[in-house]
């Protein structure tokens, strides 16, 4: 069997399992792709698809032929004698890929996709708009290609030349696709043929003989199974034909099939696509075992699959009736899906449940309180509470017993299950400060102890007549934390400090202060004398050594929540790039989306294994279910590519492949060099980690994440680039995929121009001499320009401090006066306002000198100190309390150099934009974004304040303020702005370099 159908054989055999005849599966979660125009797709009908031996998909759309590898779909055009109007695939009997366009044959380059080694035939006749070929059989050395005029014709496929040709003498139906007949069962010496009167025919190669096989009355489609066995549909049956007879099999519905709606899976499988669904028909049973309606939340029905193919990794392939390409993962046994399809996302705050009662409680952000079984069946859902009150967001769930919860919304319910009676009785005694994002359930059910995390610790419940309750405060300060039981007693993170409890949570028996690893989300004991801390930072295996910790990195990024596996050492974590299996021995296993996750993204502390050792992790878009023994590890092989290498934005070089030397030479200008990456294998290749070093640039590994395009403008030498593409990012990693790159020393560094310069040097040495006096006056006029432009410098910052400062001065020396000129009738109440308004006006001029020495003080200010000193004027300005929230997008050269003068009044100019923010336009939303490169730059200052009309606004001190500055600084300024949206401000320069070397800057 090829690698193909092996992996084709194990897609089906873990797909969905066998079911009553035509129920759906709703225990399963398979992750789709979709891509359509958006994603790069040439046209949203697709003609034809094939895979290659590679797995890399050809796709044949109106007006475009196609390469898509799983991440890019790459325009192949130029492959073509003629634009691809009409067109179709070979079935790969070998690895090689032919395309019939109209009347041309190419035999295409699947090596390294150039046109340069590609061949063509051209075959006899007209050219036409329409196809006029079909590709009717193929075998190791020849392909067999059919005509509208009823001739084959016999074609080398190595020499690319007709050998034969023979008259049919029936025309073939038009519906059914003839290569399917032959594709997977093949009859040597033989050729298949449905012709228009119905009946299969059998071509001998040798003799040329025709021969009537089977009268079929009503065909739509028809795919071999065996040499002898073959398989057809009509408009009411799936028909068998076997050497002992047929058997007719009622489709689930009576659609009309098109064109290749049916596909060989396996020996025993196949699959059959009508309308609403993808069905599997088990050849042994002769029966529909089972079904896909769904892929994720989108229904098969909407989609209406066209086509069907699988790759060498098992992706299943659907093309769809102008909606593009479908692409299927298949899934690993073991992963269930638990979550609801009617909303788009359901963002999982907590779970808790039951297998002996076979209940899962699903708490959500927006969408309220979800009960399922352990299959995912949803039983009922409440947002909406008995009495009354609405709890969208179930931060909380503790349970007590196998039928007793702790439901925590918006207040605490006492939860009881019985069967399908569900009862709910509000907690009286609730506190409001119980309530925070994060509530994380610690469950002692041998003490009767039930507890729940809050802000600043936790709440102790005991399940008696009236639940009682406690409060133990573990931290003195508001903020969610981290907080297991360690031993006989507690382990709580936070800020950097780890503290450990007794069993009485009284005063901590050791705390211990930690780098910052950002905010602790998760930790669980390893072992009596270790914990695993789960951070923003990464995952640590920190060691307690009496009065010292020893902290150890074993993954490198967030971690949201951290569960026991079956085995000692045995941990399981959820992470943005899925889940991941601590072993024992310390090795991680990475399980993604792809292979049934509900979603690679995961949230904090959202996880619960349950009494049977059934694990639960919520995420963004429902649960996934899991007994760790039954997860079946595949080892994922990574092929890593250098997709695309570029040269001054031009593609050289495509799908390059770790071989023992690939180099390229590269002239001076050739210096712009862009490289993207890919992966290839069972997951998507936007689920992997991409990292790169470049010798001769940088000395370590560079974490990519999971962008996989780069961009290097390298000055003159040699280069040697290593990629690594796995699970997670690998600093310690050996070196093995790489690329030469050598840039060439411009021509005035070579030896013999050197030479040629020394020697002419010499020849004009007695001209120079004689031009010395010139040469001093042009020094002396030189020496006169920087002492003018020092000048200019000094009087630009004059100007900066009298019109800013001394201004502001005066305003001080006029207050002081006022108040010494009437002291005697002020009030101590004006007073005390002037001095108030004195101090505001001190501290202005204060930070305005400061802004002042800071430009000065620098020749050179990178954009990456400017928009640090702007987020630190900010953070200043709204202080740590404030209800303003700001974001900052930094799409941006954070190398560029600004002048002073010009970072000065940019600063400046941001200041009066932001503070207009704050103080006038009721602003509770500021974003900054940066952006740019060494050409030009720009920033935009935008609040969702209630904004003002441009028509009718008064242009105050501030604004014009604002436009003095950009003019004086060369920038264009944009505002947009309109009652009620907000505001936008704009500052562009549009040539950076010209703003900072002008005399004004």
């Amino acid at each position: 069997m090829t690698r193909q159908m092996k992996n084709a054989a194990w897609i089906l055999c873990i797909w969905l399992g066998m079911t009553d005849l035509y129920a759906q599966i709703g225990a399963h979660y398979y992750h789709a792709e979709k891509f359509s125009l958006e994603e790069g797709l040439g046209h949203s009908v697709i003609g034809d698809l094939q895979p290659d031996a590679n797995g890399f998909l050809w796709i044949y759309t109106i007006g475009h032929l196609q390469l898509f590898d799983g991440m890019n779909f790459i325009n192949m055009n130029h492959l073509l004698h003629e634009d691809p109007l009409h067109g179709q695939f070979n079935f790969v009997y070998t690895d090689e890929i032919f395309f019939i366009n109209r009347n041309m044959l190419y035999k295409l380059n699947t090596v390294d996709y150039s046109a340069d080694k590609m061949r063509s035939l051209e075959l006899p006749g007209a050219q036409s708009e329409y196809m006029t070929y079909r590709i009717l059989y193929e075998n190791k050395t020849h392909l067999f290609i059919h005509s509208v005029k009823d001739s084959v014709y016999f074609v080398d496929k190595q020499k690319m030349k007709i050998d034969d040709v023979m008259q049919l003498p029936h025309k073939l139906h038009n519906y059914t696709v003839h290569n399917d007949i032959n594709h997977r069962a093949i009859v040597p010496g033989q050729i298949e043929y449905v012709a228009e009167d119905n009946f299969l025919y059998t071509i001998d190669l040798k003799s040329k003989q025709v021969t009537a096989r089977q009268d079929l009355v009503e065909v739509y489609n028809i795919v071999k199974v065996s040499r002898d066995t073959f398989v057809t549909v009509d408009s009411e049956n799936l028909n068998v034909y076997t050497p002992s007879g047929q058997i007719k099999v009622k489709k689930p519905d009576t659609d009309v099939i098109t064109w290749n709606h049916l596909i060989i899976s396996h020996d025993n499988k196949l699959l059959l696509a009508l309308n609403n669904t993808v069905y599997e028909f088990d050849l042994t049973t002769n029966k529909f075992s089972a079904r896909i309606k769904e892929i994720g939340s989108d229904r098969l029905a909407d989609l209406k699959v066209r086509m069907m193919e699988i790759d060498i990794y098992g992706n299943l392939f659907f093309s769809t009736f102008n909606k593009g390409l479908v692409k299927l993962h298949p899934r690993y046994p073991g992963f269930n899906f638990i979550g609801s399809n009617e909303l788009d996302k359901n963002f999982v705050k907590s779970i808790s449940g039951s297998d002996q009662s076979n209940l899962i409680l699903m708490g959500t952000l927006e969408d309220g309180l979800y009960v399922f079984d352990t299959t995912g069946q949803l039983k009922n859902r409440f947002m909406k509470f008995p009495d009354g009150s609405v709890h969208p967001n179930i931060r909380g769930i503790l349970k007590m017993t196998e039928t007793d919860y702790m439901i925590m919304g918006d207040a605490f319910y006492h939860f009881t299950v019985r069967g399908d009676q569900y009862q709910f009785k509000k907690i009286n005694d609730f506190k409001p400060t119980w309530v925070a994002y994060y509530n994380q359930p610690l469950e002692i059910p041998e003490k009767n102890k039930y507890y729940l995390s809050v802000w600043d610790g936790l709440a102790e419940f005991t399940l008696t007549d009236q639940l009682a309750s406690r409060f133990y405060e573990l931290h003195p300060l508001d903020g969610a934390y981290a907080v297991t039981r360690f031993n006989d007693g507690f382990v709580s993170a936070k800020d950097a400090v780890i503290k450990q409890f007794g069993p009485e949570l009284k005063e901590p028996v050791h705390t211990w202060s930690i780098p910052d690893y950002g905010y602790f989300r998760c930790i669980i004991q390893y072992s009596p004398n270790s914990i695993l801390l789960g951070t923003d930072f990464g995952l640590y295996h920190i060691a307690i050594e009496g009065e010292k910790l020893q902290p150890r990195k074993l993954y490198d990024k967030l971690v949201y929540a951290i569960l026991p596996g079956d085995a000692k050492d045995e941990f399981w974590f959820s992470t943005d790039y899925g889940l991941f299996e601590l072993k024992p021995d310390g090795r991680l296993t990475n399980y993604s989306r792809e292979i049934g996750l509900q979603e690679n993204e995961f949230n904090t502390n959202c996880a619960y294994k349950s009494s049977t050792g059934k694990m639960y992790f919520g995420g963004i878009n429902g649960i996934t279910s899991f007994y760790p023994a039954d997860v079946t590890e595949d080892p994922d092989i990574i092929q890593s590519y250098v997709s695309s290498f570029s040269v001054n934005n031009e593609v050289v070089a495509r799908y390059l492949k770790d071989e023992p030397e690939i180099k390229f030479i590269l002239s001076p200008k050739q210096n712009n060099i862009g490289i993207d990456l890919l992966a290839r294998g069972n997951k998507s290749p936007l689920s992997y980690n991409y990292q790169y070093l470049m010798k001769g640039l940088n000395a370590e590994w560079v974490d990519m994440k999971r962008n996989s395009h780069l961009n290097f403008h390298l000055k003159s030498g040699t280069y040697t680039f290593y990629y690594h593409i796995a699970d997670s990012f690998n600093p310690g990693v050996t070196p093995s995929e790489a690329i030469s790159i050598r840039i060439l020393q411009p021509v005035y560094y070579r030896w013999w121009f050197i030479t040629s310069v020394v020697l002419f040097l010499i020849g004009i040495a007695l001209y120079v001499a004689s031009q010395k006096r010139k040469r001093v006056v042009m020094k002396i006029r030189y020496e006169n320009k920087l002492t003018q432009k020092l000048q200019n410098e000094r009087m630009r910052i004059s100007r900066e401090l009298h019109d800013n400062i001394g201004a502001q001065m005066a305003t001080v020396k006029r207050n002081i006066n006022f108040m010494i000129s009437n002291n005697e009738v002020l009030e101590p109440a004006q007073v005390l306002n002037k001095m108030k308004d004195l101090e505001g006006i001190s501290t202005q001029i204060n930070q305005e000198l400061r802004d002042t020495i800071w430009a000065t003080q620098h020749e050179h200010i990178s954009v990456f100190n400017f928009i640090a000193r702007l987020k630190n004027y900010i953070f200043q300005t709204l202080g740590p309390e404030s209800a303003i929230r700001v974001y900052y997008v930094e799409n941006c050269d954070k190398e560029v150099i600004l002048g002073p003068f010009l970072a000065l009044n940019l600063h400046r100019i941001c200041q009066e934009a932001i503070n207009n923010a704050i103080k006038h336009s009721g602003a509770t939303e500021i974003k900054i974004c940066f952006e740019g490169e060494s050409e030009h730059f720009k920033v935009t200052v935008i609040d969702n304040g209630r904004g003002f009309d441009m028509q009718t606004i008064h242009e105050g001190y501030g604004l014009k303020n604002i436009k003095h500055r950009a003019e004086m600084i060369g920038a264009e300024l944009n505002f947009t702005s309109s009652n009620g949206t907000g505001t936008i401000l704009e500052i562009n320069f549009r040539q950076l370099e010209s703003s900072n070397n002008s005399m004004d800057t």
